[in-house]
Protein backbone atom coordinates (compact mmCIF):
# COMPACT_ATOMS: atom_id res chain seq x y z
CA UNK A 1 0.00 0.00 0.00
CA UNK A 2 2.97 2.64 1.26
CA UNK A 3 4.41 1.67 -2.41
CA UNK A 4 1.23 2.03 -4.23
CA UNK A 5 0.72 5.50 -2.79
CA UNK A 6 4.73 6.52 -3.22
CA UNK A 7 4.73 5.50 -6.85
CA UNK A 8 1.52 7.77 -6.83
CA UNK A 9 3.32 10.50 -5.45
CA UNK A 10 6.42 10.17 -7.34
CA UNK A 11 3.97 10.13 -10.68
CA UNK A 12 2.60 13.19 -9.58
CA UNK A 13 5.00 15.11 -8.98
CA UNK A 14 6.88 14.36 -12.28
CA UNK A 15 3.53 15.29 -14.39
CA UNK A 16 3.61 18.31 -12.69
CA UNK A 17 7.04 19.28 -13.21
CA UNK A 18 6.11 18.70 -16.89
CA UNK A 19 3.24 20.69 -17.19
CA UNK A 20 5.14 23.42 -15.67
CA UNK A 21 7.61 22.82 -18.62
CA UNK A 22 5.30 22.64 -21.22
CA UNK A 23 3.00 26.16 -19.58
CA UNK A 24 7.12 27.97 -19.76
CA UNK A 25 7.90 27.08 -23.04
CA UNK A 26 4.24 28.31 -24.24
CA UNK A 27 4.78 31.59 -22.69
CA UNK A 28 8.23 31.41 -24.13
CA UNK A 29 7.03 31.12 -27.50
CA UNK A 30 4.21 34.05 -26.65
CA UNK A 31 6.54 35.97 -26.04
CA UNK A 32 8.52 35.59 -28.68
CA UNK A 33 5.48 36.12 -30.97
CA UNK A 34 4.30 38.96 -29.40
CA UNK A 35 7.40 41.05 -29.66
CA UNK A 36 9.59 40.07 -32.55
CA UNK A 37 8.41 41.50 -36.16
CA UNK A 38 9.96 38.30 -37.31
CA UNK A 39 10.83 35.02 -36.00
CA UNK A 40 11.67 31.37 -36.34
CA UNK A 41 12.35 28.15 -34.87
CA UNK A 42 15.33 26.78 -33.67
CA UNK A 43 16.80 23.86 -31.23
CA UNK A 44 19.31 24.07 -28.74
CA UNK A 45 21.69 23.81 -31.04
CA UNK A 46 21.12 26.85 -32.87
CA UNK A 47 20.83 28.53 -30.27
CA UNK A 48 24.37 27.85 -28.59
CA UNK A 49 25.57 28.55 -32.53
CA UNK A 50 24.00 31.87 -32.60
CA UNK A 51 24.93 32.65 -29.06
CA UNK A 52 28.32 32.10 -29.13
CA UNK A 53 28.66 34.97 -32.04
CA UNK A 54 27.39 37.80 -29.58
CA UNK A 55 29.22 39.66 -26.56
CA UNK A 56 26.60 39.68 -24.16
CA UNK A 57 26.08 42.34 -21.27
CA UNK A 58 23.91 41.97 -18.63
CA UNK A 59 22.33 44.45 -15.96
CA UNK A 60 21.38 44.99 -12.54
CA UNK A 61 17.42 45.24 -13.25
CA UNK A 62 17.03 42.01 -15.09
CA UNK A 63 19.81 39.71 -13.18
CA UNK A 64 19.44 37.07 -15.92
CA UNK A 65 18.25 38.46 -18.85
CA UNK A 66 21.04 38.94 -21.80
CA UNK A 67 21.45 41.73 -23.94
CA UNK A 68 24.05 42.78 -26.97
CA UNK A 69 22.24 45.72 -27.97
CA UNK A 70 24.25 47.18 -30.71
CA UNK A 71 23.44 44.03 -32.49
CA UNK A 72 19.66 44.11 -31.17
CA UNK A 73 19.96 40.81 -29.39
CA UNK A 74 18.06 39.67 -26.21
CA UNK A 75 17.35 36.74 -23.86
CA UNK A 76 15.26 38.44 -21.63
CA UNK A 77 11.26 37.89 -20.35
CA UNK A 78 11.63 34.23 -22.45
CA UNK A 79 12.11 36.62 -25.54
CA UNK A 80 14.95 35.16 -27.52
CA UNK A 81 16.51 37.66 -30.55
CA UNK A 82 19.51 37.55 -32.29
CA UNK A 83 20.02 40.42 -34.63
CA UNK A 84 16.50 41.52 -33.86
CA UNK A 85 14.51 37.98 -35.02
CA UNK A 86 13.21 35.89 -32.48
CA UNK A 87 14.18 32.29 -31.78
CA UNK A 88 11.56 30.36 -30.73
CA UNK A 89 12.86 26.76 -29.55
CA UNK A 90 11.12 24.10 -31.43
CA UNK A 91 10.55 21.64 -28.24
CA UNK A 92 10.36 22.02 -24.34
CA UNK A 93 13.28 19.84 -23.38
CA UNK A 94 15.30 22.34 -26.08
CA UNK A 95 13.79 25.57 -24.22
CA UNK A 96 14.91 23.81 -20.98
CA UNK A 97 18.50 23.19 -21.71
CA UNK A 98 18.59 27.13 -23.24
CA UNK A 99 17.14 28.05 -20.00
CA UNK A 100 19.97 25.83 -18.05
CA UNK A 101 22.43 27.43 -20.76
CA UNK A 102 21.79 31.13 -19.81
CA UNK A 103 21.23 30.80 -16.35
CA UNK A 104 24.64 29.33 -15.53
CA UNK A 105 26.41 31.45 -18.72
CA UNK A 106 25.49 34.55 -16.72
CA UNK A 107 26.36 33.11 -12.93
CA UNK A 108 29.32 32.68 -14.21
CA UNK A 109 30.43 35.78 -16.03
CA UNK A 110 28.04 38.32 -14.12
CA UNK A 111 27.15 37.14 -10.88
CA UNK A 112 29.61 38.59 -8.19
CA UNK A 113 31.10 35.86 -5.82
CA UNK A 114 29.63 36.68 -1.85
CA UNK A 115 32.28 38.45 -0.03
CA UNK A 116 34.56 36.61 2.40
CA UNK A 117 34.58 38.50 5.64
CA UNK A 118 36.87 36.05 6.69
CA UNK A 119 39.48 37.49 5.03
CA UNK A 120 39.15 41.05 6.08
CA UNK A 121 41.65 42.02 8.89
Amino acid sequence: MIKLILKIAILSIITTLFILLIVDWIIHISQTKCFSKHYGYGSFKDFRKQFQKYNWSNDNVFRYGLWDRENKCEFHASIVKFNDIGMILKNPIDWLLVRIFVFKYVKNNFIEKPFDWSKVK
